[in-house]
């Protein structure tokens, strides 16, 4: 009995962890699509309000990249500018693969990728820390691409 309830548990706060981290990915990439510019304070404000979607979880386990995309006439993704937090970000002009349905020609995407170190309480031991987190793909909503310090297109 005691075996199911600590597995139940710990499947339980898996689950938890894996949903918070899901929507941070949502959260990050919502707030950057939702200006037509965003300053390096206001990149710091959009990657620090993750710990409150973490939250009660450690933000210091917790790695977000977000990332401006264009995509030419022949559908090459190219990063225009990348942010991070704990984590490194992506290069400028650096070709990235999209899944189908993101790809249009001639337009840019938000790519917001999140990753958590989770250790389960008991069942490290099995399982060691597993990486819980997800990508989300979202269009700019009131311009055609978002800058970020002045950065907006590929040079």
């Amino acid at each position: 009995m005691l075996l199911l309830y600590v597995g139940g548990t710990e499947i339980s706060e898996g689950f938890t962890v894996k949903n918070k981290a899901t929507s941070v990915t949502s959260a990050v990439g919502d707030l950057a699509t939702r200006t037509k510019a965003i300053t390096t304070s206001q990149m710091k404000d959009i990657l620090d309000a993750a710990a409150s979607v973490i939250a009660p979880y450690s933000v210091d386990k917790l790695k977000i990249k977000v990332s401006s995309v264009s995509i030419d006439n022949k559908s090459v993704a190219k990063v225009v500018w990348s942010a991070a937090r704990n984590d490194t970000p992506l290069a400028e002009n650096a070709v990235v693969s999209l899944p189908p349905g993101v790809a249009y020609p001639n337009t840019y995407v938000i790519v917001t990728e999140v990753h958590y170190a989770y250790t389960p309480s008991i069942g490290y031991a099995i399982s060691g820390t597993l990486d819980v987190g997800g990508t989300s793909y979202s269009k700019p909503r009131l311009s055609n691409a978002v800058c970020y310090n002045s950065k907006c297109v590929l040079n």
